[in-house]
């Protein structure tokens, strides 16, 4: 349990002089912390999620520019806004210190290059219990796994037949109006 803690000490460190390499700030405040609370003996995931606490903060804190850099560094996707990648960064830091390795991303070995995303959308009606559904819409995300990046974007509509008019919940619920069936499919 200790040499687990110490290890999960060492890591966030490391993380914090990466992070405030970028930043003007000092981290001896946060790794004071750390000692001291890797003194109480607590659980490795007592530690973990307070650090993963800090490093939200700190990532919560930088610019957009700093953010970039630190993807880059760890060759993650710098695309989408501010808030995604965040979110890309705090998920990184928290497997890093979740399983205890330098790249989270190499411990999973990944069997696919590409993978499809598919949302089909389907005419519907409020409370209605024997509804028969039919895909009205199925838009098609390629994501390249190891660049973690939209590599292309398909969308499609279908025109329903057993019911063909849309209700005003479905176009409520799906955002797809009646326009877009009748000028957007093609008949067989």
């Amino acid at each position: 349990m200790a040499s687990s803690t110490k290890k999960n000490l060492d890591l966030s460190k490391e993380q914090i002089k990466d992070l405030d390499s970028n930043k003007d700030t000092d981290a001896n405040s946060f790794l004071a912390e750390e000692q001291r609370l890797s003194k109480q003996k607590p659980t490795i995931h007592q530690v973990s999620q307070k650090t993963i606490g800090k490093f939200s903060a700190r990532i919560n804190q930088m610019t957009s520019d700093q953010l970039d850099v630190e993807l880059e560094k760890r060759q993650l996707s710098t695309s989408g806004d501010i808030e995604i990648r965040r979110i890309r960064l705090k998920h990184y830091y928290k497997y890093e210190l979740t399983f205890q390795c330098k790249n989270p991303l190499t411990m999973i070995e990944q069997q696919f290059e590409y993978i499809a995303v598919v949302d089909f959308e389907a005419t519907c009606e409020d409370q209605q219990d024997n509804y028969q559904n039919e895909i009205i819409e199925f838009p098609v995300v390629l994501i390249n796994v190891q660049q973690q990046t939209i590599v292309d974007k398909f969308q499609s509509y279908c025109r329903p037949i057993i019911n063909p008019i849309l209700s005003k919940f479905c176009t409520d619920l799906t955002g797809i109006e009646q326009v877009c069936i009748f000028l957007k499919t093609k008949l067989y």
